[in-house]
């Protein structure tokens, strides 16, 4: 990987960084009734929508087979 592309998968890890702390800082509600995953995806894109201004966010809802995919997240 040159060194210019190295930054900006750096710079992009930042700003989903950035975007899942906004989730888990102002959506803690939701994680914590267990809304359905659509509309935590829904926030996600919201926020990652913010900050990534020169690509078309939107949200994608996928299964893993017949099973919903789950996100084992850290509660502080």
């Amino acid at each position: 990987m040159n060194p210019e592309t190295a930054f900006q998968v750096d710079e992009n890890v930042e700003r989903i960084r950035n975007a899942m702390h906004e989730l888990l800082i102002r959506d803690q509600d939701l994680l914590l009734v267990d809304v359905h995953e659509r509309t935590i995806m829904h926030k996600i894109a919201e926020y990652l929508r913010s900050l990534f201004h020169e690509w078309d966010v939107d949200c994608e809802y996928n299964r893993d087979g017949h099973e919903p995919k789950r996100i084992m997240l850290p509660f502080h």
